[in-house]
């Protein structure tokens, strides 16, 4: 959602395809362009939602990985507040202390005035945080697989996992090794996805911080600024022939692509990642459903738990029946002592004789295994 939310900042100026110039040096902005500002508020949102996000991820597999915390309804509830909380309390600071206006391209973007306070420091925050959550659970990881390796007794080699909470202070490395061997085979997309994304925030955030102290140096001194400006007054005013003179002030053309593309490449990252071919399916299903008579919603646990009271109820009548079967019945409908139950071959004759000369008669002697 986050990223979907930031690519519609870049998607949003292409439908309308709004004048960047308020006048001859003046761009607009969010106070005289409404397309301006709703990009520029989904851009900031889309990256605050992004970071947010994939700090909490990192922290969930931390929790679970490192300290054996199963997250919960709590933590969703969690997770689901400043999630999306923080973003929006972002945002307005940014909005209303920065502003947004064209900055590059058809886009939107924050203003350098406060921008360091309101957006960028707290962004690269969590950013920070979010990149030390995840070394410090591969640290722990890389830990509990050389404690494993150097775990040789015996005892643990075939030992289970334990199945109480309770019982995690005392795995054995190899247990702790294997516990988190599966964690990491189902997060590891999710690992993947928090490692682009905060990639591409710091990598973003870096190079506009960088754009903006260039810009507000010339601001500050605009002698470094006198080449380009000799040059626009010798050319009259065409800039196309000036480009040369001014790379000096802006960040240059192929770090501004790569940074668009870095972008535009995190929905593809996360269909190729994420993306599920039942999906696909439920998006189908809910199209061609449209106009039916409703269906009995029946969730997967629910249908899982019918599976296994079946199960159980099968499995327990064939070892009734199993039962049954291998029983020696007697004619009084008592039973004899176990040693009279399983017999030899060799006594099977006896005990038949025996059980025509006596009062408990039975009605059926099951050979043992093996026997003639």
């Amino acid at each position: 959602m986050a990223v979907l939310i930031m690519n519609l900042g870049f998607i949003v100026p292409l439908a309308d395809q709004p004048e960047q110039c308020y006048n001859e040096i003046t761009p607009h902005s969010m106070k005289s362009s409404k397309v301006c500002g709703a990009s520029g508020a989904l851009l900031l949102l889309g990256g605050w939602a992004g970071v947010m996000w994939v700090f909490l991820r990192s922290l969930s597999l931390h929790l679970q990985i490192c300290w054996q915390v199963v997250v919960g309804r709590t933590f969703m509830i969690f997770a689901q507040a400043t999630g999306w909380g923080i973003p929006l309390i972002g945002i307005v600071v940014a909005l209303v202390f920065s502003g947004v206006s064209f900055r590059f391209g058809a886009t939107c973007h924050i203003n350098h005035k406060n921008s360091l306070a309101d957006f960028w420091i707290p962004l690269l925050v969590f950013a920070g945080l979010t990149v030390i959550i995840q070394f410090a659970t591969f640290g722990y990881c890389i830990k509990v697989y050389l404690a494993s390796l150097a775990d040789n007794s015996a005892t643990t080699e075939g030992s289970s996992l334990p199945t109480y909470a309770g019982s995690v202070n005392t795995m054995s490395p190899r247990q702790a090794y294997r516990r988190v061997q599966r964690v990491i085979q189902l997060q590891w997309r999710g690992i993947a996805i928090v490692l682009i994304i905060v990639t591409d925030v710091i990598f973003f955030s870096l190079v506009f911080v960088f754009q903006d102290n260039t810009v507000q140096a010339v601001h500050n001194d605009q002698s470094i600024a006198q080449d380009w400006v000799l040059c626009l007054i010798g050319a009259k005013g065409d800039r196309t022939q000036c480009y040369d003179k001014a790379k000096s002030l802006v960040v240059n053309e192929a770090t501004i692509t790569a940074v668009l593309v870095l972008l535009s490449m995190n929905g593809i990252w996360l269909l190729f990642l994420l993306g599920r071919w039942a999906m696909v399916l439920g998006w189908i299903d809910l199209f061609s459903s449209c106009g039916r008579s409703k269906k009995e919603f029946v969730s997967v646990d629910a249908r899982y738990d019918v599976k296994k009271d079946t199960r159980a109820q099968i499995t327990d009548s064939e070892s009734q029946q199993r039962t049954k079967n291998t029983r020696l019945l007697w004619a009084n409908g008592s039973l004899p002592a176990a040693d009279a139950v399983f017999l030899k071959p060799s006594t099977a004759a006896n005990t038949a004789s025996l059980g025509r000369s006596s009062d408990l008669r039975p009605a059926r002697i099951t050979t043992p295994r093996g026997g003639a």
